[in-house]
């Protein structure tokens, strides 16, 4: 019997330990978004469609866990686009992560990773708006973060004005904003234009359902105002 009981303690130590390396969502913290030769950390990327950048963050723990990432592209509102990775991408995503360090002589223990795109395995083809999903070694889901890529084929000419409304003037602010093509005509702007506009790089702070004034030959949108959002999407 006391040999069976210090067997049956062994197993248990083991299961215990083996439980204790897999990743939870609260083990996650500080991930940032930075673009090559630049410090400025941010929560969301807005890049050029060749643009360097990296995502990181960190596991607080001690242990170096296999982590993977996956790409996808997503339509205006961030829903899966009908593209195939081969239409978006140049590579295979899907990779573990290979750069990581362990924290050294800290009060909390924690594990960085990091990932530059584009790198030697994966670029881009295609402009728009992107989900890189990180996974852990079974194929689970441990966060993902959106991010932007955009090619330069209009420009953009912005005003933020006083509100006329003496009730918010305090609270408040117009914007206007002209989108100016750049060596193409914009057929049918009402269908083949989208825009939302972010509050301090918060996605879920956005203002959309603009409405526009037109000129005669169609090649500029002009936004003469910004009304209020409705329910859940209101910006103060």
């Amino acid at each position: 019997m006391k040999k069976r009981f210090i067997l049956l303690h062994i197993l248990y130590l083991v299961v215990n330990f083996n439980f204790s390396q897999t990743i939870f969502g609260d083990k996650i913290e500080s991930i940032f978004f930075k673009k090559y030769n630049n410090n400025i950390s941010s929560n969301i990327l807005i890049g050029t469609l060749n643009e360097r950048f990296s995502i990181s963050f960190d596991v607080l723990s001690g242990i170096e866990h296999d982590v993977y990432y996956e790409i996808e592209h997503c339509d205006f509102d961030w829903n899966k686009s009908n593209l195939s990775k081969t239409e978006y991408l140049q590579g295979f995503d899907n990779l573990k992560i290979e750069n990581i360090q362990s924290s050294f002589n800290t009060y909390q223990i924690y594990t960085n990773y990091q990932v530059e795109l584009p790198n030697q395995n994966i670029k881009f083809k295609k402009s728009g708006n992107y989900i890189i999903r990180f996974l852990n070694e079974y194929g689970d889901k441990l966060f993902e973060r959106k991010f932007i890529i955009y090619e330069n084929l209009a420009s953009v000419k912005s005003q933020i004005k006083r509100t006329r409304n003496l009730s918010l003037i305090d609270k408040k602010q117009v914007v206007q904003f002209q989108v100016n093509p750049i060596n193409f005509q914009i057929n049918n702007p009402d269908k083949n234009l989208k825009f939302k506009i972010f509050k301090n790089y918060e996605l879920e702070q956005r203002i959309s359902e603009l409405e526009s004034k037109f000129s005669q030959d169609m090649s500029e949108t002009t936004f003469n105002e910004i009304k209020e959002l409705k329910k859940l999407q209101k910006i103060n």
